[in-house]
């Protein structure tokens, strides 16, 4: 049948060539070059090429398998008296003028070709719904028009359309026509509704077709195409190509609601809209006044969006055209329209007018030179490929401005719209049509990415940009405002209303000092050797700090602790408070350069340390107190509270963390943000602290939720031996045995727990508070499986924050990809904000500020880094009020809860711990062997495999040269603090 059907259609494209050369010969129009470039002939090829445009979408129908991404389908209703059989004999007639409505794709070799069938079968079954109630019918309806849209087609098999007609009700007829892409485009539409109108009149006249026969078909187009692309002038237009889109091309994120697929699916849906008379009239006005078109103005307000949503000044839009720039192709239905990238820049901060006036030069020039297909641009630049998108450009921005479709259909009124097919070929598109009133069109989205409130939002912020570009012309565009009042008053107002109310000038030791006059005899601290009440834990601690006030120390000035997890530990915490001293805490696993780093960097006088731990301390840089050498006594001289005034914005301790670049560098804490911090966690957390257990370093600031939380409220704090926080075995056991009732811990380690752990070893349990890590949906399900009853949080602060700024307490949200982070907590702001620091909408990603009472004061000695992290806080009416800048990549959901979304530097977090991969960086490139160097974190089984990854990366280097310069920078660190070998502790390492 195939073969059949090529000799029958060789034959008449002789015919039609013949008499076509000789219709143009008599005009004058056939001579020269323009016979083989200008004019399109009929072809006389047995198996016609694909075109351009078809050859891509057949390559991609072999590779997703067949879905219907690529298929469209029209509902056009019908109004009035119709005669069903005029109309199918009409649609008939028009695939019998088409042959591309006849034609199926085959291959030879794996080239694929164009069949045309002279007689295909054309199924147009009719139903009837008119006998049913308006509920049941419209719910028929529906399961029509989704079967008929969805089905995929199979290009070796013609025709590639389906069309039906269903009656519901006697003057109420859908005419149902479904397309694949490959054989027809939104210009083909205009064509089959203003030729069906026709020959349907006419049909119903009893008189033949009006139409003339056409000259050329689809096929002698694509013919024409190959050739034509093979010409110089093609190769000049390609140079074109790889010169707009030349150098880095930037992939546009658009903060999806759900995780980006290895794949693409391809499912999608419509969000329609129409946008005010008012506003469509102001825009066409701006148009004319400022010599542009309205498709200009419209794409550069959307331009404007995506580098809001997104933060890139580089802004690349797929753009469709029909491309019939020849007179003989405006009356033929097939697949013409291609698409141009139009790249634009957002930089330096142009007005309305100038970007306008940008967009309508890149729109231009792509215009110009849109003869070359998309896919031989991808050939020509060469993009990284991705198979989750799109390349050279995610995004679609088309403005439809086909030829007119009629309104009438003989006696009916018709009336045309796009069937949403669930599908989505873009991450996103926004498809505009301009009536002749409102402007009106959707968004056709992919729904593995966003969620349709998102696209909601989305047109919000689109209309509230086209008001303010049209309000103020010549406005920069980063004024332009793209959140309404109602939403800003949301995101500023709303979600930081945490004022809890209440004030204090309490210092953080008076809190401990009310519990032990409280209740002296409850047990304060405990490890596998000692155990201290209240009355003992603050009679050693006053013991220490009048040894400390004795020997010299003053109140205001920093002292250093030294010690391993004995109850000693916090013991010498609340002496070095007594004394009015703020306390800086240095683990002594720490390597010894990095503890002789920041203790120089420090300034500090003294160390409270124990004898045994002296070899590992530079004595020469400090004085060091011996704990186990100052004598106990029961002088009510040295038992009693130290009578030190302590100001509560007077330093209570100071924590280093890791710093980019190249040195740490130490964060200082009043005692007014720790006592707020204290009791925001004890006004938050519905369940009083029974037994704490404190699994983190004390030179982590985890630490200083659970010491201080713990003996704030009275409860239990106890320190297990060295090292536990490795053994998830010793950490089950210690739950169990000690009757441990909160946790605070890695979302791994709190994973590891529940794996190992038997029921009834965590029976104790109420708290579990996971922080330092993202948590995941796997925990969760995890540990409402193991411990229903036990309440989950997941917690986010920095160190500049006072160890915590935001919560979530998890309930059933095992449907996310992502656990949030939660809302600030008592007396915290936090803001989501762009580089500008200006409110970004919900959904947007942006960095996370953080004010409020939580702010620590800055960084010590380092006044430069404190100016750069600590800001003014635009939001709050306070003048002293400040923002901490933490680098953080977060956005907002709809509900006010926030989602980390990783960082805006290369720090990274291993174990909990806060690493500057710029610290480990400046140490690398000090070695003389080393000119230049990259830190990245990769998760490794063993040393041995760090080991042989390196050496296959570096190459050419063998393993022990790699290990002789990692031995030699190791004992090089002093030089820089400890920055390589100790961004973490050395057992963490």
């Amino acid at each position: 049948m195939a073969s059949e059907a090529q000799d029958s259609g060789s034959g008449a494209s002789a015919d039609r060539t013949r008499l076509l050369r000789l219709a143009l010969e008599k005009k004058g129009l056939l001579g020269g070059a323009a016979r083989d470039d200008k004019l399109i002939l009929p072809c006389n090829a047995a198996s016609p090429p694909l075109s351009s445009a078809q050859l891509r979408l057949w390559f991609l129908e072999q590779l997703s398998g067949g879905s219907a991404a690529y298929v469209f389908s029209n509902r056009i209703e019908l109004r009035g008296g119709v005669d069903v059989d005029c109309l199918e004999l009409a649609f008939r007639d028009l695939v019998g003028r088409h042959e591309v409505m006849r034609t199926c794709y085959s291959q030879r070799d794996g080239v694929p070709y164009q069949v045309v069938i002279d007689e295909p079968e054309v199924d147009m079954p009719i139903f009837d719904l008119s006998g049913i109630d308006g509920e049941n019918r419209d719910r028929e309806y529906r399961a029509i028009e989704r079967r008929e849209s969805s089905e995929p087609f199979d290009l070796d098999q013609a025709p590639l359309f389906r069309a039906c007609i269903v009656k519901m009700a006697p003057e109420h007829f859908v005419f149902l026509l479904t397309l694949h892409h490959i054989v027809y485009d939104g210009w083909s539409l205009a064509v089959i509704c203003s030729e069906l109108k026709a020959i349907y009149e006419a049909r119903c006249r009893g008189r033949p077709s009006p139409l003339p026969p056409l000259e050329i078909q689809y096929a002698d187009f694509a013919s024409w195409q190959r050739r034509r692309l093979q010409s110089e002038a093609m190769q000049h237009e390609l140079e074109y190509w790889r010169r707009a889109l030349g150098g880095h091309l930037p992939v546009l994120e658009l903060n999806n609601d759900l995780p980006r697929p290895e794949l693409q699916s391809y499912n999608g849906s419509l969000f329609r809209f129409r946008l005010p008379l008012e506003l469509s009239e102001s825009l066409r006005q701006f148009s004319h006044r400022h010599d542009c078109t309205l498709s200009m103005l419209l794409l550069s307000a959307f331009k404007i969006l995506l580098s809001r949503y997104t933060g890139e000044t580089d802004i690349i839009v797929g753009m469709p055209v029909a491309n019939r720039n020849h007179a003989q192709l405006e009356g033929l239905i097939g697949f013409f329209v291609n698409t141009l990238a139009v790249r634009t820049s957002l930089e330096r901060d142009p007005t309305v007018v100038e970007l306008v006036s940008r967009v309508r030069r890149s729109s231009s020039e792509a215009y110009i030179h849109q003869d070359i297909p998309f896919d031989q641009v991808v050939d020509v630049v060469q993009p990284s490929r991705d198979l989750g998108h799109n390349p050279i450009f995610q995004v679609m921005f088309a403005f439809q401005n086909t030829p007119a479709l009629p309104t009438v259909l003989g006696d009916a009124e018709m009336h045309l719209e796009i069937v949403d097919n669930d599908t989505s070929v873009f991450d996103l598109t926004l498809n505009i049509h301009d009536g002749a009133g409102e402007l009106d069109g959707y968004f056709e989205y992919c729904t593995d990415l966003f969620r349709p409130d998102t696209i909601a939002r989305m047109l919000g912020h689109y209309r509230t940009l086209l008001r303010n570009m049209v309000a103020a012309p010549h406005a920069g565009i980063g004024e332009l405002q793209l959140l309404t009042d109602e939403e800003y008053r949301q995101l500023v107002y709303t979600w930081n209303d945490t004022d809890s109310g209440s004030s204090s000038d309490d210092c953080i030791h008076h809190l401990i000092e009310a519990q032990a006059d409280r209740r002296p005899e409850a047990l304060a601290i405990e490890n596998t050797d000692e155990r201290l009440t209240y009355a003992d834990l603050n009679r050693r601690a006053n013991r220490i700090a009048h040894h400390l006030l004795a020997s010299g120390n003053v109140p205001g000035t920093l002292v250093a602790l030294f010690l391993d997890r004995s109850c000693d530990l916090p013991v010498a915490i609340l002496a070095a408070l007594k004394a009015g001293s703020a306390y800086l805490p240095i683990d002594p696993s720490y390597p010894r350069d990095r503890v002789a780093f920041i203790l120089r960097d420090s300034g500090v006088d003294s160390v409270l340390t124990h004898t045994g731990l002296l070899d590992r301390l530079p004595t020469d840089l400090v004085e060091p107190i011996c704990l186990d050498r100052v004598a106990d006594t029961s002088d009510d001289r040295v038992s009693s509270n130290p009578a030190v005034e302590v100001d509560p914005d007077r330093l209570a301790y100071v924590i280093y963390t890791s710093g980019s670049t190249g040195e740490p560098k130490g964060v200082m804490v009043s005692h007014r943000n720790l006592v707020h911090s204290t009791r925001a966690r004890m006004h938050y957390y519905p369940e009083p602290v029974g037994c704490f257990l404190l699994l983190s370093s004390y030179a982590f600031d985890s630490s200083v939720a659970g010491i201080f939380w713990t003996l704030c409220q009275g409860g239990t704090l106890h320190l297990p031996p060295q090292d536990t926080e490795r053994d998830a075995q010793q950490i089950v056991a210690t739950i169990a045995e000690s009757g441990v009732t909160h946790l605070l811990c890695l979302p791994s380690v709190h994973g590891l727990i529940l794996a190992l752990a038997r029921a009834e070893q965590l029976a104790s349990l109420r708290t579990v508070i996971v922080a330092g890590e993202s948590c995941s949906v796997e925990l969760v399900i995890q540990h409402r499986a193991r411990l229903p009853d036990v309440k989950l949080y997941n917690e986010y602060g920095p160190t500049e924050g006072t160890v915590w700024s935001t919560v979530y307490e998890i309930r059933d949200e095992t449907h996310w990809p992502q656990i949030p982070i939660g809302r600030p907590v008592s007396d915290v702001r936090t803001y989501i904000l762009d580089d500008l620091l200006r409110p970004l909408p919900v959904g947007v990603i942006g960095e996370l500020y953080i004010g409020g009472a939580g702010i620590a004061r800055g960084y010590l000695e380092r006044e430069d880094l404190t100016t750069q992290r600590f800001l003014t806080d635009p939001y709050c009416d306070r003048p002293d009020a400040r923002l901490y800048r933490t680098g953080d990549r977060a956005k907002f959901l709809p509900d006010g809860n926030i989602l980390f979304c990783g960082r805006r530097d290369h720090q990274v977090k291993i174990r909990g711990y806060r690493i500057e991969l710029g610290e480990i960086e400046a140490v690398l490139r000090r070695h003389d062997g080393i000119d230049e160097a990259v830190v990245v974190a990769r998760e490794i089984e063993s040393s041995e495999d760090f080991g042989d990854w390196l050496v296959n990366r570096i190459g050419g280097h063998d393993l022990a040269a790699v290990t002789e310069i990692l031995a030699q920078i190791e004992s090089e660190d002093s030089r820089s603090g400890g920055g390589a070998a100790a961004a973490v502790p050395e057992s963490e390492a």
